[in-house]
């Protein structure tokens, strides 16, 4: 008889994949975040206010408080759709903020430059609530990754100023935003080769427990399906020499 093995549902991604995952989303809010303060330099100061300008108060609306306030609500976004589909969020962000990079460097007026922040907060958020999902699913690592992308991004956000004011200083504003660029291209990259090696799934080469005992392939017609069967025949005889029983001796012509 037939037995139905054991019906297996669909699990959420285990840590190993979780962990895998992180690596995009992680790479992309660090990138965010050096992004936030590299338009500031050292001292406190601002190419940008001088080129545009614009007040500090400002620079501060535009550049930081429109920033930061994105990326808050996009968390709120990033957050339930980057639990189900964490690469395909991941990338979006990354897409968002090469658009508002790029916006924010080739930016003309006030305007163009607020357009340029406010999208490079928006991936920067949603990068960030796909973090959030992707950590809860991790169950005794969760604290150590939370605090190592904590401690990039906040490491990152204090060397931007540093390096942003080098460049600056060798080139202009312009150029020096637009080396975010191949950073965030290597966060695609590494999003879509973390995301792949995340779905590959490991082989069960037993995963319903000891399997049945292998059967033969089947015979027809089954040589004794019910028992021991007749002994075999012999060829029919035609005609049957004998049909009623012993035959009458032969008699002989009369003379």
């Amino acid at each position: 008889m037939y037995v139905m093995p054991p019906q297996r549902t669909e699990a959420r991604p285990n840590g190993g994949r979780a962990g895998w995952t992180l690596i995009g989303p992680g790479l992309a809010v660090i990138i965010g975040l050096a992004m936030l303060t590299a338009i500031y330099r050292t001292d406190g100061r601002s190419l940008i206010q001088a080129e545009f300008g614009i007040s500090r108060q400002a620079l501060l609306l535009t550049c930081v408080v429109a920033y930061v306030v994105a990326a808050i609500l996009a968390v709120g976004l990033g957050l339930p759709l980057g639990a189900r589909f964490p690469t395909a969020v991941t990338l979006s962000a990354i897409g968002v903020m090469l658009v508002g990079t790029v916006l924010t460097a080739l930016a003309a007026d006030g305007t163009l430059l607020l357009v340029g922040r406010v999208l490079g907060g928006l991936g920067t958020g949603a990068a960030a609530g796909v973090i959030v999902a992707l950590v809860l699913r991790l169950n005794d690592r969760r604290g150590i990754a939370a605090a190592t992308v904590a401690a990039l991004g906040v490491l990152a956000a204090v060397v931007a100023p540093v390096i942003g004011q080098l460049m600056m200083d060798a080139i202009n504003f312009h150029l020096a935003y637009l080396g975010a660029v191949p950073f965030l291209l290597i966060a695609v990259i590494v999003t879509a080769v973390s995301g792949t090696a995340s779905t590959k799934r490991p082989a069960h080469p037993n995963p319903y427990g000891t399997p049945y005992p292998p059967q033969g392939p089947a015979q027809y017609p089954n040589p004794a399906p019910y028992g021991t069967p007749y002994p075999p025949q012999g060829p029919a005889q035609q005609p049957n020499p004998a049909p009623y029983g012993t035959p009458y001796p032969p008699q002989e012509p009369p003379r």
